[in-house]
């Protein structure tokens, strides 16, 4: 958490304000989330425009003149918001972003400090060093042919699969429990056992998944906020994450929490049954 559909919401509410602006200040309150020194960010961001904001898998990104990339990885806890101006930087703020005619001040925060900030040079379809060249495909960019072709000749457990972002980026532990409970798989099935079948149904409902909560503004079940300090809201349309002990909006069997890969799993037994 942050996943896709948060990452999505805030590049889309970032994009209105930071395009063709031009970064005026910063200002680095934790170095060690940085890939690079404070005084090399400084000299690389300011002064240089931003081109364009843009998000691949659970990371957000700016493309800024002279072909720099700024990603954001948001980890845990990870929150990137325009901070009003009457508002004093919360507890947790590690950088701020200033820019020319922008009244309101870009914080990266995070809690729990699993997030990232890399500068790296070069578009990353140039880059075979970036981050973000090293993600499988996005999962909103796959059709349902190239979704299938993926899964030939895996044979991991279908939910530890779906976490590698090498594999497939964007999805994490919220999205794919609702993916895997809308197809009525389960967690544990081996990949090699999928029919065709089966996979056409998870793609359409990893597809359906993100993009109603992308359209919710995402889901806010511990720290994520949108870039306006908002709160998303499909958490109140999960229909089994964090719903332990509830039961299935389908059957009514009593929703159940297992381990997965050290990860909290949620599913219903009944429909979702380890073939």
């Amino acid at each position: 958490m942050p996943e896709l559909p948060e990452a999505q919401t805030i590049a889309d509410g970032l994009r209105r304000h930071l395009v063709g602006r031009r970064i005026s200040h910063l200002h680095v309150n934790r170095k060690d989330i940085l890939n690079v020194s404070p005084q090399r960010l400084r000299g690389n961001l300011i002064g240089r425009k931003v081109l364009a904001v843009d998000r691949r898998g659970k990371k957000v990104f700016w493309e800024l003149e002279g072909e720099r990339i700024l990603v954001f990885s948001l980890g845990m806890s990870g929150q990137l918001y325009l901070l009003p101006a009457d508002e004093e930087p919360p507890l947790h703020t590690h950088l701020i972003v200033e820019f020319e005619g922008l009244v309101r001040s870009l914080i990266f925060r995070d809690v729990r400090r699993f997030g990232r900030v890399n500068l790296e040079k070069g578009l990353p379809s140039q880059n075979s060093e970036s981050v973000l060249s090293k993600l499988g495909p996005d999962a909103l960019a796959l059709s349902e042919l190239e979704f299938v072709t993926l899964f030939a000749g895996r044979k991991r457990r279908l939910k530890p699969l779906l976490l590698d972002q090498e594999f497939i980026c964007g999805l994490g532990n919220i999205y794919t429990d609702e993916t895997l409970f809308r197809a009525g798989l389960h967690p544990l099935r081996r990949c090699d056992d999928l029919g065709e079948g089966e996979l056409r149904r998870l793609f359409q409902a990893m597809r359906d998944v993100l993009t109603e909560a992308i359209a919710s503004g995402g889901s806010s079940v511990s720290d994520y906020v949108d870039a306006g300090g908002e709160m998303g809201s499909f958490q109140v349309h999960h229909r089994v994450y964090g719903c332990e002990s509830e039961p299935c909006p389908i059957c009514g069997e009593i929703i159940k929490k297992i381990k997965v890969g050290g990860r909290g799993t949620y599913y219903c037994p009944r429909c979702q049954v380890l073939e």
